[in-house]
């Protein structure tokens, strides 16, 4: 009589790189696995570790899959939702149920919240263009018609599955660090933009006024957001097109993710053109999609608001992300300088100043009052 066939070990959650083998992989694809070989992704992302795996084993086996763990980096998580990576994976438990065609495929994604580890092992769709953050017209207007679909899916969804997404929270006291650090480091920088620091220095003295009412806050309707939408983040090839790196997911306003790609993929010079464009397309795909009670100017209204509240958690980047070569730091600082051009034509150095007096006592309590 043949030995029974010694069962698979049941696949967990990994704690580290050095947790994973061929009998976990075996367990979580089903397939054979006999050799496994990683290679850690640099400068890919902030708050996670990303490593490709090379398999080789079964005729069935992918060639490689991309192995995604929680990051070891105690700064990071200290100032980030603690909930964060955990988003990602209620993101593909729960949204692909409906928007599976933009999501790469996942082979596992499971979260131990005890020991704060996170495992999604998922699709190499191969060499995802990682150009600097610049993105053409038509790449960018691709990108946010890709953006209505996902918003229009879920616009006024009260699905009590959404749950998980409430919007993220981020602690006083990691956050006001972070800002502190990042301006250090901003000043110390090559080219300095006044303008922008000034509006931090603001943002700091306000810091405890703005969590309560942070600025961009809008009445605009609710939907779920991608909430790290760049031009690193999506894949548009081989006729298919994938958003990457879900853990900031959250309800929240769509032009929020439209703002954050002004910020971090559209270049200070193209755009006073790229703009109008961009929210012509992401508003009339939006309608396509049977979205018919939100106007463009509403649009506008809700896009121009958000910039407050995205300028100062992008500029937190600095003191979070792991700047490996000239060419990283350089991209940051064109960043910089988007945020800047921004910060001016909002005129949020006046608003800050404004919101300053009139958060002094004994004006505030007043407020709060009226507010109710």
């Amino acid at each position: 009589m043949n030995p029974a066939p010694i069962p698979a070990p049941k696949a967990h959650v990994l704690a580290d790189i050095s947790e994973l083998s061929t009998a976990w992989l075996t367990a979580v694809l089903g397939h054979q696995v006999d050799d496994v070989r990683s290679e850690e992704m640099t400068g890919e992302g902030y708050n996670s570790r990303l490593y490709r795996l090379r398999l080789s084993g079964g005729a069935d086996l992918p060639e490689s899959l991309v192995l995604k763990l929680m990051t070891s980096n105690t700064t990071i998580s200290n100032v980030l939702a603690s909930d964060e990576m955990f988003r990602e994976v209620h993101s593909y438990r729960v949204l692909s149920e409906d928007i599976a065609h933009i999501l790469p495929q996942i082979h596992f994604a499971e979260m131990d919240v005890e020991a704060g580890a996170v495992t999604i092992l998922m699709e190499d769709v191969g060499n995802v263009p990682h150009h600097a953050f610049r993105a053409d017209l038509d790449e960018s207007v691709t990108a946010v018609q890709v953006l209505a679909r996902l918003h229009a899916h879920y616009w006024a969804d009260d699905d009590p599955r959404l749950a998980p997404f409430n919007p993220l929270e981020f602690e006083l006291g990691p956050a006001l660090e972070a800002l502190n650090h990042s301006l250090t480091i901003a000043v110390e920088r090559d080219q300095v933009f006044d303008y922008l620091n000034d509006c931090i220095r603001h943002v700091i003295k306000l810091a405890p006024f703005l969590v309560e009412n942070p600025p961009g806050r809008s009445d605009g309707t609710s939907t779920i957001i991608h909430g790290d939408f760049h031009c690193r983040n999506i894949y548009l090839g081989n006729e298919r097109e994938i958003l990457f790196d879900w853990q900031s997911t959250q309800r929240g306003n769509g032009a929020q993710d439209l703002a954050y790609w002004m910020i971090t993929s559209v270049d200070v010079d193209d755009r006073p053109s790229f703009e109008p464009v961009l929210l012509r397309a992401y508003h009339q795909q939006l309608t396509a999609e049977g979205v018919m009670d939100y106007s463009l100017g509403q649009l506008y209204k809700d896009y121009r608001e958000i910039f407050g509240l995205l300028i100062p958690v992008v500029f937190c980047y600095q003191s979070i992300l792991e700047i490996q070569s000239e060419e990283e730091d350089a991209e940051f600082g064109q960043m910089l300088g988007r945020m800047d051009s921004i910060a001016r034509e909002i005129r949020m150095l006046n608003k800050l100043r404004v919101a300053r007096v009139l958060t002094s006592p004994p004006i505030l309590p007043l407020l709060r009052l009226l507010q109710r």
